[in-house]
């Protein structure tokens, strides 16, 4: 019900970034807007879900995108598809930025 209630929220909020009338700089600006709300519960769900320091320095260590997707798919367990229509890409990027995500996690990890 949580998560369904946070894809609604996040689907009016990107329907009326779409839906305004604005030039192309406006347009960035209230995507760079999105982008950075999405970061942020994203953030607030990894620091509540991980106990491990080290966990934690390499998923922050991720890109802005990449942390947002390792978030909602494995903390909130958003399938794929459902990750891409909240960030507006298409699944096989959603897909590679997962794997190209835990790819670099793995090598920090073992690093560390």
């Amino acid at each position: 019900m949580i998560n369904n209630n946070i894809k609604i929220c996040l689907n009016k909020v990107l329907t009326v970034i779409i839906d305004c009338e604005q030039t192309t700089q406006e347009n960035k600006i209230y995507r760079s807007v999105y982008r950075d709300i999405l970061d942020r519960y994203a953030v607030n769900l990894i620091t509540n879900a991980f106990n491990s320091e080290s966990v934690l320095k390499a998923i922050m260590k991720l890109s802005v995108m990449e942390r947002v997707i390792i978030a909602f798919h494995f903390i909130l367990t958003f399938s794929l598809n459902e990750i891409s229509e909240i960030i507006q890409t298409s699944p096989e990027s959603v897909y590679s930025q997962k794997s190209k995500a835990l790819k670099k996690m793995r090598v920090w990890l073992s690093a560390a």
